[in-house]
């Protein structure tokens, strides 16, 4: 992954899975993320994870959305929440 010293994100449902994998990433790659979820219990195993902050909020509030982008002003938001990774082998589309 690139250098995101420089960088600021938002890893909306980033305290397991995927999301947790995601932000984990953007840490390590030296961005500032911000991990949000809607529990205590969540954001402790988000945190502590290089440059991750994590945050208790439920992004699915508009007036919280709004406020977590003008209280962090992130570069990037990403929305992971709820989604589930893949399992087994991919379908093929025809």
């Amino acid at each position: 992954m690139n250098d995101l010293s420089e960088k600021s994100t938002l890893v909306v449902g980033g305290s397991r899975g995927l999301g947790r994998g995601i932000a984990t990433a953007l840490a390590e790659a030296g961005a500032a993320v911000v991990s949000v979820a809607r529990t205590p219990a969540a954001v402790d195993a988000a945190g502590g994870v290089g440059t991750v902050e994590a945050v208790t909020a439920d992004a699915s509030d508009p007036s919280v959305a709004g406020s977590l982008l003008d209280r962090y002003e992130p570069e990037a938001v990403i929305l992971v929440a709820g989604a589930s990774p893949l399992t087994g082998a991919p379908s093929v589309c025809r």
